[in-house]
């Protein structure tokens, strides 16, 4: 009877993959996994027309000397935003292609999964509306989409994701659109949506989404207005950094400052500055610090490579290995990864016709050589 009710749960879980985060059990983990750095696609500046498809990982253990490949997005990718949610990583959303001057018209609604354990992408139902210059967080067991822009412009909206069932679901709107801004996670499962871009203005606006109550509330602003900033939860507090806004003469400038909310008292702190002012950059926690990768500095005008590293046990900033190559539009997270030094050939599920023979070939070429990708500076 055991080893049958064994088969038959193996069973299921591998036939209904869409409820894999419902099914999990120790079983089917990631067993001895090390939390892993992670980048996932952008724009790099040597390939200032194409989009990346790129995952690059960061080995903890080896002192964070190299950048390798891990695998591949479905589908090139900008602006898109992450999340971790039950061991497995979900890309949502930004711009299939590379337009300046009108990205929004080139929003998708897509969502994908990637399972660590198998190297392997699977491709779920997208999000009601086409979302670029939005946020992304899981709590509760589902993902929460919130804002953005598309075509028909700025988004108030906020949707849901339910994986038992595959499907989006409509939440509590905003009470403004905006785009720009950023989001974390509360202890308590709420969620924290940070600055942006509302009435044609870089904002201060705090508001905080209750999934008890499916509502929205303002919380205290921010000290500074900025968009294209990011935002995580570390030690129980938020987080929020960088970003740019409006100088005296109307140009956009970086923000330096590092403000972090206390859920608590609903209070703002300051943390040390930023040494390097970056926007549309990613950021993620990993060991007790956070990790700031790429992005776009105003006072140079250029894209970045840098990897600047805060610890709040000393309430300072340094500089770890930088990225392969300046990237902006690039996202981070931290992801659990089975422990061995590279990943098996990539596959794809529900993905007919996904990618040509020589691409393929390509990509199995680059993953076998096992070559550690080198770094350079901005």
């Amino acid at each position: 009877p055991q080893c049958h009710r064994l088969l038959v749960d193996a069973m299921n879980y591998h036939l209904l993959p869409h409820q894999q985060n419902t099914l999990q059990s120790r079983r089917t983990q990631v067993r001895a996994s090390q939390p892993t750095l992670l980048t996932i696609g952008g724009r790099p500046s040597l390939t200032e027309r194409a989009l990346s498809r790129e995952v690059l990982w960061r080995d903890p253990r080896e002192g964070g000397a190299t950048w390798r490949h891990l695998t591949q997005l479905p589908a090139k990718s900008f602006n898109q935003c992450v999340a971790v949610m039950d061991g497995f990583l979900y890309v949502a959303g930004g711009e299939d292609q590379n337009d300046a001057r009108n990205q929004a018209k080139h929003a998708v609604s897509t969502l994908s999964r990637y399972d660590p354990r198998f190297n392997t992408w699977l491709h779920l139902t997208g999000m009601r509306q086409r979302r670029t210059h939005f946020s992304l967080a899981a709590s509760g067991g589902r993902l929460y989409a919130i804002g953005g822009r598309n075509v028909e412009g700025l988004l108030a909206t906020t949707e849901s994701y339910l994986p038992s069932s595959n499907t989006w679901q409509m939440r509590a709107p905003m009470e403004s659109p905006r785009c720009c801004h950023s989001s974390a996670t509360l202890p308590c499962g709420d969620i924290l949506v940070t600055g942006g871009y509302i009435s044609c203005a870089y904002s201060r606006s705090v508001a905080r989404y209750s999934l008890e109550s499916d509502s929205w509330s303002e919380q205290t602003p921010l000290d500074t207005p900025r968009g294209w900033h990011c935002s995580a939860t570390l030690g129980g507090k938020v987080y929020v950094v960088g970003g740019s806004q409006l100088g005296p003469g109307g140009e956009r400038v970086d923000v330096l400052s590092v403000e972090v909310f206390s859920p608590e008292g609903g209070t703002w702190s300051r943390a040390a500055p930023l040494r390097l002012g970056v926007s549309t950059a990613g950021l993620s926690p990993l060991a007790d610090k956070l990790y700031l990768l790429g992005g776009w500095n105003e006072a140079e005008k250029r894209y970045k490579a840098a990897v600047q590293t805060y610890e709040p046990a000393t309430d300072s900033w340094s500089r770890a290995e930088d990225l392969p190559e300046p990237t902006v539009g690039v996202s981070c997270c931290t992801l659990s990864l089975p422990p061995r030094h590279a990943p098996r050939r990539q596959q794809h599920r529900n993905t007919p016709g996904h990618e040509d023979p020589q691409q393929a070939g390509k990509n199995r070429s680059r993953e076998s050589s096992e070559t550690p990708t080198q770094t350079s500076r901005a």
